[in-house]
């Protein structure tokens, strides 16, 4: 029985149905926060990041820089984009041809149109560009080093060149083993994957290794698309449209 020590029943009535309210306030219960996203579920909203990484066998590889050229996956022909060298880690942008690389510590705008490449800016300890978020087309993964030359994730706006820290967590496995992945470059685009390979060469000083770029496309065998011979091609990564790919080759 409900307990409304009032005087008049009517008083009763209103007393008992504000407690009725209060209880029933009570009992709500605020939705569930959606958890944080963790580093490698970051990663993979960036291009050419796949949830199962390093599939293909292929090679380590150093960041030397070299020029960058342009492999074409329809016709086959090769070209040399940059006059110069010292470039590594191109990307392209998410929309249009052009292409965003490295040269020292500076982020480089290299036009399709075949204007000079153009500094954007200086970014401290800046090691690799990953890739453009397949969400904002303004926003790259990148790896910095700290002052350990330990690889670092973050993210890079291309307009401000802001870099945002992402949440890796060195005690997470998945988190751990995706951060290899980047550092690595073997890179999956839908079913279409990019790798470097080590192959031995016979020259007229004996047998050489030399690297080389490859493309794995759905049902067809592996196939060196960079050609090099003498010098170390390598950090490719493939156009928005499949058709192309982007590779630095070393120099001599």
């Amino acid at each position: 029985m409900t307990k409304c020590l009032v005087r008049t029943a009517f008083a009763a009535a209103l007393v008992c149905a504000a407690g009725s309210a209060q209880t029933a306030t009570a009992k709500k219960t605020t939705a569930p926060q959606r958890p944080k996203e963790t580093f490698w579920e970051w990663a993979l909203r960036f291009s050419g990041i796949s949830v199962t990484p390093n599939t293909l066998k292929g090679a380590g590889e150093e960041l030397l820089p070299g020029q960058i050229w342009v492999a074409d996956l329809t016709s086959g022909a090769r070209r040399r984009v940059t006059p110069g060298d010292g470039y590594r880690s191109p990307v392209y942008f998410a929309i249009g041809s052009d292409i965003l690389a490295l040269q020292g510590a500076y982020a480089v705008r290299i036009s399709s149109g075949g204007d000079k490449p153009a500094q954007l800016y200086k970014i401290a300890g800046i090691a690799k560009l990953v890739g453009f978020s397949v969400d904002n087309p303004e926003e790259v993964l990148i790896l910095r080093e700290d002052d350990a030359g330990h690889a670092l994730p973050a993210r890079l706006s291309v307009s401000t060149g802001t870099v945002t820290p992402l949440p890796y967590d060195p005690q997470s496995n998945r988190d751990r083993q995706m951060l290899e992945h980047l550092q690595d470059w073997q890179r999956s685009y839908g079913g279409t994957t990019v790798y470097v390979k080590r192959e031995s060469k016979e020259a007229m000083s004996g047998t050489v290794d030399i690297l080389n770029v490859f493309v794995k496309a759905p049902g067809r065998d592996p196939r060196n698309v960079s050609l090099c011979d003498t010098a170390n091609c390598g950090q490719p990564s493939l156009s928005p449209d499949g058709n192309r790919v982007l590779f630095i080759k070393a120099a001599l």
